[in-house]
């Protein structure tokens, strides 16, 4: 009695075989293997791709910007490649303000070579019109990428003047670049050009902000890149005794301006 409980105590006990069984991980089944490595080569070709971009538009753009000092010197042999560039770059990366900026620049200087020019026709003035237009657009879609540059709205403001366009919307560049960049050289430049035209022309633009602009006149004076330009524009525009009278309580441009003579 005692082996026969024994040997029933021993079977209750045994315990069952435990039946182990394997599957592949994740990794090791071959449709995501070959996923993963198809994903591999996708990024790597975007890279790739990414790259030949960034380096054509970079390309097309320092032609475009050597094209800028070409213009404003007055060579416009290389026209249409330059101008093509700087669509090019414009294309690859439709977003970098800097590229528009520069496209811009490009179709200003066109429309001054043809604004200096002595005698023009009506194909000539209808082209600097298409010009500043263009010029005027590229502005703009640079100032939506880029809406805190001042130079940009300074730039505005100067195709609105040449277009002869004088509006709230000139004002409006006006207050935006000298909000942004009061201390700007391209801001001073800007203002000194526009605010001596109004004043000379009784414009009431002047009266309302005269503080604005004789500040200009002032900080470009007192600015070492700015001076020689402002002094020489007023001369040109025969101001000085103008400024000197707006200023006369400031001993710097009065010294600068040699508004006091010695004898006085």
């Amino acid at each position: 009695m005692e082996v026969s409980s024994t040997r029933k105590r021993q079977r209750r006990l045994r315990t069952k075989p435990v039946t182990i069984t394997t599957t592949n991980s994740l990794f090791e089944q071959l449709w995501v293997r070959l996923l993963c490595l198809c994903c591999g080569v996708l990024v790597t070709v975007f890279v790739i791709y990414s790259s030949v971009q960034s380096s054509r538009a970079h390309a097309y753009f320092q032609t475009a910007k050597n094209g800028v000092v070409n213009f404003s010197r007055g060579d416009f042999s290389q026209q249409t490649q330059i101008i093509n560039a700087a669509k090019q770059a414009i294309a690859i990366y439709p977003n970098k303000a800097n590229y528009h900026d520069t496209l811009a620049s490009l179709y200003e200087y066109l429309a001054i070579s043809v604004i200096n020019q002595q005698h023009k026709d009506k194909d000539s003035v209808m082209i600097q019109r298409q010009w500043l237009a263009l010029a005027y657009s590229h502005y703009q879609t640079a100032a939506m990428w880029r809406p805190y540059w001042p130079v940009t709205h300074a730039n505005m403001a100067m195709i609105k003047w040449r277009q002869n366009q004088i509006d709230e919307v000139l004002l409006a560049h006006l207050l935006r670049a000298h909000q942004l960049g009061a201390m700007k050289d391209e801001v001073h430049q800007l203002m000194v050009n526009i605010g001596s035209a109004f004043y000379l022309s009784q414009h009431p633009y002047f009266a309302e902000h005269q503080s604005l602009f004789v500040s200009h006149f002032a900080n470009g004076l007192r600015n070492g890149s700015t001076r020689r330009y402002v002094k020489e524009h007023i001369r040109n525009m025969s101001l000085q005794s103008d400024v000197c009278a707006w200023l006369e309580q400031d001993e710097t441009i009065q010294r600068l301006l040699k508004c006091v003579t010695e004898s006085e």
